[in-house]
């Protein structure tokens, strides 16, 4: 302020590890290269507040970052009296755990994003809520054309029985269901795919978590031994002379 003083709460000595008996006027250039010295760019730091002592009147808002893994946000609001600046106002706020939070949902986004075919589904409604890139490409639609979509749209073998069957089996289990089923893409196609589905919750909602894998060439390819195998056995079964095998 403009009598020079300084004045702080507990929660700033606390947040900067300061001693109460080292805050003021004397201790000014002290308290800076400690503080500047705990960030991880100290002279970034240290222009940052000389720009604002030379402009008071300036508000600022910026990010500190410190070397030891924390983030304090800083709000540097000017004190204004009869239009002159008589001192700042600054509020620090401890951003760490929101950060933290906040990078680890941008990596389980990119995760879910590059992961298989996937579908978060509203069990109850019957409808798409979520669909990543790679279930839209295994579906041809768009993730636009693919949130609020009726499953039974796509899934040749859906049912209300079905989607029944599946909750009550998480419910009393709390594993993963898997099943087969097939799919109708935009252009017509269908594939043969095998589900897997997971129940997730939160305070608002349970989504049902389904995996798809195409086991189009897998299925065609059993049958096609299957229809070796039984011709085999047909040909072996219609030959008059004692065979063994």
């Amino acid at each position: 302020f403009s009598d020079g003083k300084t004045y702080c709460n507990a929660k700033f000595l606390e947040m900067w590890g300061t001693s109460a008996e080292r805050i003021g006027p004397a201790y000014a250039e002290e308290q800076m290269a400690r503080h500047a010295a705990m960030t991880v760019d100290p002279q970034r730091f240290i222009e940052r507040i000389r720009e604002l002592q030379a402009h008071p009147e300036v508000e600022d808002f910026d990010v500190i970052e410190l070397k030891d893994g924390r983030a304090f946000e800083r709000h540097v609001i000017p004190q204004m009296v009869e239009g002159r600046a008589a001192g700042v106002v600054i509020n620090f706020r401890d951003i760490t755990q929101q950060r933290r939070f906040e990078e680890k949902m941008v990596f389980n986004h990119l995760v879910v994003e590059n992961a298989g075919p996937m579908l978060w589904l509203d069990a109850r409604a019957g409808k798409v809520a979520y669909a990543n890139k790679a279930a839209c490409q295994h579906l041809g639609y768009s993730a636009e054309e693919l949130v609020g979509m009726d499953v039974s749209a796509f899934d040749m073998d859906f049912s209300r029985e079905q989607s029944r069957a599946v909750r009550d089996a998480l419910r009393e289990t709390g594993r993963p269901v898997t099943f087969e089923s097939r799919n109708r893409c935009k252009d017509g196609r269908v594939v043969d795919v095998e589900v897997t589905v997971f129940l997730a919750r939160d305070d608002k909602r349970a989504l049902n978590i389904a995996s798809l894998k195409d086991i189009t060439e897998h299925k065609s390819a059993a049958e096609a031994m299957s229809r070796q195998r039984a011709t085999m056995r047909s040909l072996i079964d219609s030959i008059s002379d004692p065979i063994f095998y």
